[in-house]
């Protein structure tokens, strides 16, 4: 059994201390907030259901969004099929001339976080010319809503604190709208940059191309306690030879080469933000010893991590 709701009959109820006059609405819960801050919209929700809720909507034009999800999961189509949404992923969409239905399981409560870009600043955005950024914002299908990109934020700190700032931002007027941009430029920074690369080696045969991006992207998701290379095999069907020589012909890395480079960029990220120690850096990319970890890094980068501060 499930509630239908219209988006806008939903921000009403959510935005009003009222409740419905209809029953089966009685059992929604939850907070709805909508700012416009210059060429951004920002959406933030926590919706909590004793039944799954089915919000219907509408799209007038192409727009494109950033749908950050903390909590909870949803589906926009049905209950079985459609785009999923879960906790700790960020999804870059495009919605164009569209009904729409978000399937959402009430329990646990839905946490989410939407950013509709206007146009101005997507036009800022490709001004910059740079492949990556503009690779986000290619798909040109119309009539539906396309998953232009998808990122977990499981296992990145760095893009977790980015959200919790966004989310808590404390300025007031033009600040607070630029301070909004800055950050949802850093998610996009974040997302155009985990881009999966094409595989375009023909000693790759295509049947194996899926379960390599499937290989990569576990690596990428398990930083901090990563999977041994016969866990990765068989999570993605390939046996560990075949695994370890075609990951390093896709991708021009070893396994532990990969996961190596992965950690030491992510702790430079972390190091440059100037709230974590030492110590604290090691423990979040997945490093017992600290010492080890300093070890590691600068033979990445040719210095210490006691003195990034400095450069």
């Amino acid at each position: 059994m499930s509630i239908k709701i219209h988006q806008s009959d939903l921000v009403e109820l959510l935005s009003t201390a009222q409740s419905s006059s209809k029953p089966s609405f009685r059992d929604i819960q939850g907070h709805y907030e909508h700012e416009q801050l210059h060429d951004l919209q920002l959406i933030k929700g926590n919706l909590s259901c004793r039944e799954p809720l089915l919000i219907q909507s509408q799209s007038e034009g192409t727009t494109i969004q950033l749908h950050l999800v903390l909590s909870g999961s949803s589906r926009i189509g049905t209950e079985k099929k459609g785009l999923l949404f879960q906790k700790q992923e960020q999804h870059l969409l495009q919605h164009a001339d569209v009904d729409s239905t978000l399937y959402v399981v009430g329990d646990p409560a839905y946490r989410f976080v939407e950013i509709n870009l206007g146009q101005a600043f997507l036009e800022r955005i490709l001004a910059y010319g740079d492949h990556s950024l503009e690779t986000l914002f290619l798909a040109k299908q119309q009539g539906m809503v396309v998953s232009l990109s998808k990122q977990s934020v499981a296992g990145h700190p760095a893009i977790s604190a980015i959200i919790q700032e966004l989310v808590r931002n404390p300025f007031l007027g033009t600040l607070r709208a630029l301070y909004l941009e800055s950050k949802v430029m850093e998610l996009l920074i974040w997302q155009a940059a985990g881009l999966p690369k094409p595989i375009t080696d023909v000693r790759v045969s295509l049947k194996d191309r899926d379960k390599l991006y499937h290989a990569r992207e576990l690596i990428r998701q398990h930083i901090k306690t990563p999977y041994t290379v016969a866990q990765l095999a068989k999570l993605v069907g390939m046996s560990e030879s075949s695994l370890k020589r075609g990951f390093k012909t896709a991708f021009g890395n070893t396994i532990f080469g990969y996961l190596y480079e992965l950690r030491m960029d992510q702790a430079r990220i972390l190091l440059h933000d100037n709230r974590y120690s030492v110590a604290e850096v090691a423990y979040q990319i997945g490093y017992q010893h600290s010492q080890h970890f300093s070890a590691a890094f600068k033979r990445r980068f040719g210095y210490l991590p006691s003195q990034h501060m400095f450069l």
